[in-house]
């Protein structure tokens, strides 16, 4: 069958659209076209008409639904993006973060990056402190400052720790940590940073395309359901906040939007009874499949994991960049070798990988013994995972006070802005 053009419609098929537009027309006018009549009826009976005229409406329909829906939303959407991802606008959306102990976890997760995106912003480059949740419970930014001020330094520390961050999330954050306004990130790792797990709120936390970079088949498979809500994520920025920007809309109803009055996601106070897990009081056993127990099996018994990707991905960009890492354990307490979690894994395994890893890139790779005395005092954890407030205050003035040297030193401070 011979094709004519866009969409195969013949010169007849043509002729009897224009009659049966303008039969249509004149029936519904009362009119009456005598000369198109005689001209068109041969290609344009009524019940060809009939039908043509209901296509005619569905078309019609259609276009009525795009413009008055599509387009208004393709509009609202785009003015959203200009507005809504701009250094003002984020900053205000930072200032106004919520209690992280009263949202849910994804609207926290959400605050975090946020943080993260608005700092590497600031006019007055920080020290970024990032790592998982035994980050962001475990560092308080305003004590390593006090003890930086008192010796004579500057610089601006700023905890960016996320609930649950692995290292290959290092690697999709990447574009925001190497950027100018960080002057340098020091990674603090678990024992389990390294897995070959990822986590299901993943997909509003970093770069989609570096992810498929760093990741193998089993990675893509496991994440298959949520790789089209990761590229919309990553490619508009009111549905990869979409959570906190609906509870910061909530606050703000209710009269309760504020600056918070700290970032820590856990309540303090809560101390586990380690000393008699030592002493044979077992701590349950979790399933092997459990993600619990997977995220630390697969960072210690395995050598080629999205997380050692990723890592590696971060430590490369950075050498690239000129940007200086400081990499170090953060502090686990002793009585977690009994739990479930991490029972019977040889955990000293993953320090090897990453001082191996950190050295290749010229990374600053700080020994895991230099915590083993905070590690060792049951007292000053809340958990397995997380310093309490006390452990928290003693951890924070250690930090700041064996990082100082590192951060000082004029032989490995490296400004890349010059």
């Amino acid at each position: 069958m011979p094709q004519y053009g866009y969409g195969g419609i013949s010169p007849d098929q043509k002729l009897e659209m224009a009659a049966c537009v303008l039969l249509l027309s004149a029936a519904k006018n009362g009119e009456d076209y005598p000369m198109i009549t005689k001209l068109f009826m041969r290609s344009a009976s009524s019940e060809r008409c009939t039908s043509v005229a209901g296509e005619s409406s569905r078309l019609n329909h259609l276009k009525v639904i795009a413009f008055y829906t599509l387009l208004p939303l393709f509009l609202f959407v785009g003015v959203s993006e200009a507005l809504l991802n701009t250094t003002p606008v984020i900053r205000f959306l930072n200032t106004y973060q919520p209690d992280r102990i009263k949202v849910s976890l994804n609207v926290r997760s959400e605050a975090q990056v946020l943080r993260l995106v608005s700092e590497s912003r600031a006019e007055l480059p920080g020290i970024a402190f990032i790592g998982s949740s035994s980050v962001a419970n475990g560092i308080d930014e305003k004590a390593v400052a006090q003890v930086w001020e008192e010796i004579g330094l500057s610089q601006r520390p700023v905890n960016l720790g996320i609930t649950g961050l692995m290292a290959s999330e290092l690697a999709m954050l990447s574009p925001y940590l190497l950027s100018d306004g960080y002057e340098a990130v020091v990674f603090l790792y678990n024992s389990f940073s390294f897995s070959d797990e990822l986590q299901e709120y993943v997909v509003s936390r970093g770069r989609m395309d570096i992810f498929l970079e760093i990741a193998t088949r089993h990675n893509i498979e496991r994440a298959m359901d949520q790789l089209p809500e990761m590229l919309i994520s990553d490619l508009l920025f009111v549905s990869r906040y979409r959570h906190y920007l609906g509870n910061l809309v909530k606050r703000a109803g209710l009269g309760q939007l504020e600056p918070p009055e700290h970032l820590y996601d856990y309540a303090t106070g809560r101390r586990p009874d380690g000393r008699r897990a030592r002493n044979g009081d077992k701590w349950p056993d979790l399933p092997a499949d459990s993600w619990q127990r997977r995220i630390y099996t697969t960072s210690v018994q395995q050598d080629d994991t999205i997380g050692y990707r990723g890592f590696e991905y971060f430590l490369r960009a950075a050498a690239n960049a000129g940007l200086k890492v400081i990499v170090m354990a953060v502090p686990e307490p002793e009585f977690s070798a009994y739990t479930g979690f991490k029972r019977g894994l040889d955990t000293k395994r993953v320090d090897v990988r990453v001082e191996h890893l950190s050295r290749k890139y010229n990374a600053i790779f700080i020994p895991h013994s230099t915590v083993g005395h905070l590690e060792a005092r049951d007292e000053l954890f809340r958990d397995p995972v997380h310093l309490n407030d006390t452990g928290r205050d003693l951890y924070s003035d250690y930090l700041a006070k064996i990082l100082a040297p590192l951060i000082e030193n004029p032989t490995v401070t490296m400004d890349r802005r010059k």
